[in-house]
């Protein structure tokens, strides 16, 4: 219940829980031995990485607000098409590839220019 400080006060659904959760932590620490052990560089999730890049750039002061809001908007569109728990390691030239034609190809292009601006988002980005 909310405000509850336990999730629940059945022993047996505890310790189901608490099994399922350490299996669950097993599993990625697992993962993310093997990947220490080839060589592979750790997970990064694409969202994060974004959210990391765009606070890094605002942070640095050498960019506008304008260019900022502009790169989130880009970036955005990215974690749409890729997932936000999209492995960078993972997303190949032909996933890139079809992301641009999926951007070549929409509708619409969410951007503070209003309307008409799909060609002037684009420009620059897509060729």
């Amino acid at each position: 219940m909310p405000g509850d400080r336990v999730a629940t006060t059945d022993a047996r659904l505890a310790e189901v829980l608490c099994a399922q959760r350490l299996a669950d932590l097993s599993k990625q620490h697992a993962k993310n031995q093997e990947r220490a052990i080839h060589g592979l560089l750790p997970q990064a999730r694409l969202a994060k990485v974004v959210e990391e890049y765009l606070i890094a750039r605002a942070k640095a002061g050498v960019v506008t607000d304008e260019r900022i809001e502009a790169g989130q908007a880009y970036l955005t569109r990215a974690i749409e098409f890729f997932g936000p728990r999209a492995d960078l390691a993972q997303i190949t030239t032909r996933d890139v590839r079809k992301w641009v034609e999926n951007l070549k190809t929409r509708d619409s292009v969410t951007s503070t220019a209003g309307p008409g601006a799909r060609d002037t988002c684009l420009r620059g980005t897509v060729r």
